[in-house]
C-alpha cells in the first residue's frame, strides 16, 4: 500500500484509505486492542508518538533542511515538483474555461447515489472538485461520466460540459458523459451557455 502511493495521481478524498491502514498496522504491533481505547477525539500521530516514544516533529531548522538536501536527490525532486505544478496549472486553466466560459448543463442533486474513483480527482478550490469518472443515480435519472469529467460542488451541484449536447428520446449526451432521464424530466435551455433539467410532472 505504501509503495503504491507514489503512483497515485491524486490523494483528494483518498489519503485516509492509504494512511489509515498503515497507522492501524503500526498501532496493532504495540497494542492489539488499540481500537477499544480510542474515540472520535483520538489523533493518529499522537497515538504513534505515545506507543513508539517518538516525539512529534516541529518546524524543521535550516540546518535540518540542508542535511535533507544532501541526503536525498533534492534537485531531482524540485524539478519533478515544478513540472507537476506546471501540469496542474494547465489543467486548472483548462477546467476553469470548460466549466465557466463554455456551455454547461447544471444538475441539482436531490437524493443522489454517487460512485467515483477517489484516485483521479482534481481540486478546483472554490469551484469544487472535478471527477473525471463517476456514476450518479438521482430523481432526475442516471448519469455516467467517463471522459472530460464533471464538476461537483458541496455534494449539491453538478456541472457538465454541454458544448455539442444532443438529445435522443430520454437520453442526453455530451462530451464524455451520458444521462438517461427519468420519466417526467426534460432538458431545458436557459440561454446560449446554460442548460438545466426540468420536471414536467
Amino acid at each position: 500500500m505504501i509503495d503504491s502511493t507514489e503512483g497515485q495521481k491524486s490523494l483528494i478524498r483518498s489519503a485516509a484509505y492509504l494512511t489509515g491502514p498503515v497507522y492501524g498496522y503500526l498501532l496493532f504491533q504495540k497494542a492489539p486492542d488499540w481500537t477499544l481505547m480510542i474515540d472520535s477525539n483520538s489523533d493518529f500521530p499522537k497515538l504513534i508518538s505515545a506507543y513508539y516514544q517518538i516525539p512529534l516533529p516541529g518546524r524543521a531548522s535550516d540546518a535540518a533542511l540542508e542535511r535533507a538536501e544532501k541526503r536525498y536527490p533534492y534537485e531531482v525532486i524540485v524539478t519533478a515538483e515544478r513540472l507537476k505544478e506546471t501540469k496542474r496549472l494547465q489543467m486548472e486553466k483548462y477546467y476553469t474555461e470548460l466549466f465557466t466560459q463554455k456551455p454547461v448543463l447544471t444538475l441539482t442533486l436531490i437524493k443522489m447515489n454517487v460512485g467515483f474513483d477517489p484516485r483521479n480527482l482534481f481540486d478546483m478550490g472554490a469551484y469544487g472538485t472535478v471527477y473525471p469518472t463517476a456514476q450518479i443515480e438521482d430523481d432526475w435519472g442516471q448519469l455516467e461520466v467517463s471522459g472530460t469529467g464533471m464538476l461537483m460542488k458541496d455534494w449539491h451541484i453538478v456541472t457538465l460540459p454541454a458544448e455539442g449536447i444532443r438529445t435522443t428520446g430520454d437520453t442526453v449526451k455530451g462530451d464524455g458523459w451520458q444521462l438517461i432521464l427519468s420519466s417526467g424530466w426534460r432538458l431545458v435551455r436557459q440561454d446560449e451557455r446554460h442548460y438545466v433539467l426540468e420536471n414536467k410532472l
